[in-house]
Formats: C-alpha cells, structure tokens, sequence
C-alpha cells in the first residue's frame, strides 16, 4: 500500500479519532468548570458570611455585654435596684462606653418605669415614672453634653407602661436574655432592636432591665459592605417572618435598612432566598429567578443565642463566576480546536488560583487597613502563640482604640476617619516588631500581640505608640487633625484563651477611658470605684 492509499484510508478516521479526543477531553473541562464554580461558589460564601456575621455580632455585643454588666452589678448591690440617683450614674456611663446603645430601661411590676436615653446630639436624659402613688406623675431630667443639668421637670404620668412593652414581657416569659424583633423604638421613633432580662426584686416579684440598639449602626455597616457588584445582606428572623435588609437598588428613591414582613416584600430574589432562612445552617444553596442563578447562605447570629435571627447574604452567580461562564461558552464553540481548548484550560487554572487568593485575602485581612482581622487573629493565636506543645514565654497584648473617634467622623466626615485608620495601621507597622501580630478588632478598636513580652515591656511599648500619637498630626484634605489612644495592657505566660485574655485588657482600656483617656492601663483597678 502507497501513500496515497494510506492517506486516504487514514485521513479521515484520524481526524474523527483527533475529533472524538477534543470532544471528551473539552466535555471533560465543563464538567470540571461547572464542579469547580460550585465549589468556589460555596467557598466565597462561606468567608463573606463568617466575616459579616463576626463584625454585626461585634456591633450587637454591646447590648449584651451592657446587660451583663447592669445585672452583674445588681446582683451585688441589690440596694440600688430602686436607687434612681444611683441607676442613673450607672446608665450614663454604660451609655457613654457604648456609643451604639440608646437607652437603658428598668421596668417594675407595679409600673414603675426608669430610663437613661441618648438624646441625637449625644446629651443625656432621665426619665423616671412614679406610678405606684396616690397621684401617679412622671420625672424628666435633661443633661447637657458635658454632663450638666440642664433643665427638670414634673409632668402627669403619660400612657407609656413599661410592663405592656415586649421588651418587658418576653424577659419575663422567656426567664432571660430575650431579643425583640426590629421595631420603632418609643424614645427615637427609629428602628432598632431592645434586649432586655429579668432581675429579681424580691422572692415574689420579678423586673426587666434592658437596652435599646439603634440599627442605623447596622445599616451604616451592611451599605458600605462590597459582598460583590449585586450582592445583599439580609437580616431575618424566621420566627415572625420579618426581614431587614440594605438595598442599592438604583431604582429606589432611597437606600435604607427596610424592616417588612415577608408577605409585603415586593424584590423576587429576596423572597426566594428567603424559603432558605430556616434550612440548615452554613449550607450554600442554589437557586433560579427570572432564569438567572443565585446563590444564598444563612447562619445564626450566636451573640442572641440563635433566637431565630440569622444572617444572611444573597449572590447572583455572575457577580463572581463571570470568567468560569465565559469560559463555558468559549469552549463550547471551539469544541474542535484543541490549541484554543488548552489556552482554556490553562485560562481556567490561572483564574482559579487567582480567586482562591483573593478569597483567602479576603478572609484574612481586613479591607480597609490591610491589617489582620479578628478571625484571623484568633486562629493565628491559637496555631502560634497558644500550642498546647510549645515551650511558653511571656505573651502580652495592647488593646487600644482612637479617643473620640466619633468626633473625627462627625467633624470631619466618614472619608477622614478612614484615613486616620488607614494612617494609624501604618504608624502600627512601623512602630511594633516584625514578629509583633496587629489586628483591627473592630471599629477603631485595635489589638496588638506582643509575644515574648513582659507586662512591663508591653506597657512601654503601648507606652512608646502613644506618646507618637499624641505628638503627630495627621492631614487630611488640607486639614490637620490631632487625636490620642487609650490602652488596656494584659500578660499571660500559660495557655490561655484570648477571649480571657482580651477582656482583661479591655477591663483596663475601659479604665483608662473613664479615668480621662489618653494613658495606658496595665494594672487591675476596681470598677465599682469609677
């Protein structure tokens, strides 16, 4: 046989057989690209709801912390449960370490009613209803920013009874914590969320201590979130079919956090996800409107005990997944060029490892600063500094915050308190030691593990980033803007969580707040004596 002959029998079953490998090998990549985009689809998922969930949890905290601390301090000096002058002192300065918190409320069985509320310029107010008189009437007491009375008055008792509100009858029912739905709060006419718990007055009766959390903070937080082009963040609660969420939608006159029950929401993708809230948790799942794909996730917001709140974040596929459905359909009509079906191929791996780093980035370091963030931290700690194996040196941490931060974004607008945080991680970065870990632990709270460091080391140090601070200015836009920081100092030299271990700094960071602000504090002080 010549070759002609061989040519001609041969050609075209090779080519065929060429055909049939292109054609197994490029159904092969779809169904590897299609694997693969679900796969990255839970992974984002995953890291976008754990870091949403930890900075809404470090915004709700608060409330709880505050209630802890109040029954706490009850509990031992139970003759301050009706001391009005004495819970006022006490609310007043729970207020101010706590800019996210409104109001603080004692209701009494009888009717009695106390509150402490943050007025919208920051000034203080008490009101005080006597209702168990001959004569019921009611206190108001106004404060001035500084602290002053400013003005005093006696009125008849108004229709408010704080054993009608749910705050009051859900401590009571559930006997403890007990966080209502989203609400219009009575003090602001504003949306917020009340926790309250029952504190005991006596053996027979019972009265419920509680706070006001404004959610302008949460919408504040969730509308600056870049989740992705599309992307929303969804606040339920499944038990009352009520949601809150932050929409961008550019057809709507007004961006704002929407509380609505599910049978009055009117955005299709949002009612779909929602049919997802009370299914497993941390389970990405897929789904279809107006033949596009979404995808959701919804976890228990753990800071409220899983009292049916969760939240969660709704993704359309092409936000994230755009390179993997361009490649899909790139292959698909290129199917019988196999160069172009290895470029793919290799295209597809390149974009892999690129959206995996992003996603671990994102997961690890905090977007404004560049600094770590909380979850990181934590992990880092435990893996490094906390090995149950490891030969233990003095580890110490400096919890530290901007003073009057709100000042700063208040004065000079939100863009200059991100550049003073921007500003203050690179000070951070130079100032502290390579092996040093710098952490944003939220807001402008800030948290520095110093290992092989002493107390007193540590507080040289935090020491040493003060003073550079109070000594430097800071511009911005033609402005020059001065400002301190406040330190809480702690040392261990055993295994020791970090939890434990951050809050006896924050102890001394609150200490130093109280005591003027500006210092350092690494030694324990009595609370009650503030």
């Amino acid at each position: 046989m010549n070759k002609d002959q061989i040519r001609e029998r041969f050609f075209l079953p090779g080519i065929l057989f060429l055909m049939l490998v292109v054609i197994a090998s490029s159904l092969y990549g779809l169904k590897t690209i299609f694997e693969t985009s679900n796969h990255l689809a839970e992974e984002f998922l995953d890291r976008t709801t754990s870091s949403i969930q930890n900075d809404i949890e470090v915004f709700l905290y608060p409330a709880l912390n505050a209630n802890n601390f109040v029954e706490d301090y009850l509990a031992v000096e139970k003759q301050f449960v009706k001391n009005y002058d004495k819970l006022e002192e006490i609310g007043q300065q729970v207020l101010g370490r706590y800019p996210n918190l409104r109001s603080f409320n004692v209701g009494y069985p009888n009717g009695d009613f106390f509150m402490v509320k943050k007025n919208l310029d920051d000034s203080l107010s008490t009101k005080i209803i006597y209702r168990d008189n001959e004569e019921p009437y009611l206190i108001w007491k106004h404060y001035d920013e500084k602290g002053n009375l400013v003005n005093e008055s006696k009125e008849e008792v108004d229709e408010y009874d704080p054993r009608d509100r749910p705050w009051y009858n859900g401590a009571i029912n559930k006997k403890g914590i007990y966080w209502t739905p989203i609400y219009t709060l009575f003090t602001d006419q504003d949306l917020g969320i009340t926790v309250g718990r029952p504190i005991v007055l006596s053996e027979e009766s019972m009265g419920v201590i509680s706070f006001d959390l404004k959610l302008q903070g949460v919408k504040d937080y969730i509308s600056s979130l870049k989740i992705s082009d599309h992307g929303e963040a969804v606040i339920v609660n499944y038990r009352d079919d009520i949601l809150a969420f932050y929409t961008d939608n550019n057809d709507s006159t007004e961006n704002v956090i929407r509380p609505k029950k599910i049978n009055n929401v009117d955005d299709d993708v949002i009612l779909e996800a929602y049919k997802y809230a009370d299914q497993p948790i941390d389970q990405v799942y897929k789904f279809q409107v107006k033949g596009k794909n979404y995808y959701t996730q919804f976890t228990d917001l753990r800071s409220i005990y899983n009292d049916f709140w969760r939240i969660g974040i709704v993704v359309p596929e092409t936000d994230f997944l755009q390179g993997y459905l361009v490649s899909r359909l790139i292959t698909m009509f290129v199917i019988v060029i196999i160069l172009i079906l290895v470029f793919l191929l290799n295209y597809y791996r390149y974009s892999e490892k690129k959206v995996k780093g992003f996603l671990v980035k994102y997961s690890e370091q905090d977007p404004l600063t560049e600094l770590r963030n909380r979850r990181s931290t934590i992990k880092l700690y435990e893996k490094i500094v906390n090995h149950q194996n490891k030969k233990y040196d003095y580890v110490s941490i400096l919890l530290c915050d901007i003073d009057f931060f709100k000042k700063i974004n208040d004065n000079y607008g939100h863009n200059c308190g991100d550049y003073v945080l921007v500003d203050l991680a690179k000070l951070m970065k130079d100032t502290f030691r390579e092996e040093d870990i710098i952490c944003r632990w939220g807001g402008e709270k800030f948290l520095i593990i110093l290992r092989e460091s002493n107390l007193e080391k540590a507080r040289l140090a935090a020491e040493k980033l003060r003073q550079i601070v109070e000594n430097r200015m800071v511009t911005f836009e033609f402005l020059e803007i001065k400002y301190t920081m406040s330190f809480g100092v702690a040392m261990t030299n055993k295994v020791m969580p970090l939890e434990q271990l951050v809050d006896e700094a924050d102890k001394r960071l609150y200490v130093a707040k109280q005591t003027g602000r500006n210092k350092v504090v690494s030694d324990d002080v009595d609370h009650h004596s503030i």
